[in-house]
Order: C-alpha cells, then structure tokens, then sequence
C-alpha cells in the first residue's frame, strides 16, 4: 500500500482579495529578490558584495539567498584553514564560525543600520557551503551543536554556533530572517515559491 500524507491547505485568500492587496488605492506590489552565491570574490573574504546586495535590497518585502555562504571551492577556504582579522590580529577559526563573523555579522549591521526596514531574508543551503551538512536534501541551516559550545581558549567565544541573528530567538521580538532547507518550498502572501535551491551547480 502507498500511504499518501495530508495535503496542504489551499490558499484563502480570493485573487480579487490579493490584487486589492497589492494592486489597490495605497498599497505595494509584493517586491521579492532573489540572488545566489558565492557572495565574495575569488581574491578576498571580505563579503562586500553581500553586503551591497543586502544595502540595495532593504527596500524589498523579500530577498532570498541561495548558497554557499562559505564556499567550499574558494581559494583562501578550500585548504581547510580558515583566517579571520579580530582585534587582536589573525586568528584561525573552523567553518561555524567563519559563518558567524562574516554572514550573521552582515545581516546584524543590515538591520542595525536600517531598524525600520520591511526585509524578510530567506537563507537556503548549498551542497558547496563548507559549514553544511552534505546530502541533499539539505536541512536548514542551524547551530552543529546547539547554543554553542564554550571555547577552551576564549571564555567571551563559543564554537559551533551561526548565531544568525533574529532568527526569532530568545529576547528577540520579530523574525526576520529564515532558514530554510535545500530543495524548499516558500510562501510569502499565499504567493507559493517553489523548488529553491539545487543539487548541483
């Protein structure tokens, strides 16, 4: 026997309501973007293009990101060993944490430079993210071990976490960005996105 699961429910709003919506006297076209990485160039980790995207994007209702965030085939990553500038200087870091100072740091400048912006940011893995779990289909992004795990040598840092930020965790009040897995399927305003993300590139 085939045992079929429930069917999603169908959409409720009329289309005569969504085009009042976003077509009415006062009201916005629903504005969705979509871009997919890598998201720095082959010289550098400095992630500007991410972050001119995201500056450009902050007047959009959407902005889905495909990866890989942290490609696994860039040259200054695809060795394994990972250097970030800090304070203190150069420091080696492991995957998760690359993630954590360069992708969840440009999404908190994003909406702490722009506190009244609309943009909800949609993440989806890629098989080339070198921080992610490798099969498809790929789960969402989350921490490898959850809230962290306290570093030995640095007792202000915790290893293992993308602490992406508001995400809708404790202490925030919206959520604001989503992770989602890789093939997904999205529905923003009952308009139904579907198949983002890919196996191979």
């Amino acid at each position: 026997n085939l045992c079929e699961g429930v069917p999603r429910p169908l959409p409720r709003s009329a289309p005569d309501e969504l085009m009042k919506l976003h077509h009415g006297v006062g009201s916005q076209p629903l504005s969705i973007a979509v871009a997919a990485g890598p998201f720095c160039t082959n010289d550098n980790l400095d992630y500007e293009p991410l972050s001119d995207l995201l500056h450009n994007a902050k007047h959009n209702d959407v902005l889905v990101l495909c990866g890989p965030f942290v490609d696994v085939n860039h040259p200054k990553l695809s060795g394994g060993d990972v250097d970030i500038e800090t304070e203190d200087g150069v420091e080696s870091v492991d995957y998760d944490t690359f993630f954590n100072f360069k992708i969840s740091g440009v999404l908190e400048t994003l909406y702490e430079e722009n506190p009244d912006t609309k943009l909800q940011v949609v993440l989806v893995p890629s098989l080339h993210d070198a921080h992610h779990d490798y099969v498809f289909p790929q789960p969402p992004f989350a921490d490898r071990v959850e809230g962290g795990q306290q570093s030995p040598f640095f007792p202000e840092e915790k290893l293992f976490t993308l602490d992406i930020p508001h995400t809708g965790g404790l202490g925030e009040d919206s959520k604001r960005v989503h992770c989602v897995s890789n093939p997904a399927m999205i529905k923003v305003n009952e308009v139904v996105i579907g198949e983002i993300g890919r196996a191979h590139v």
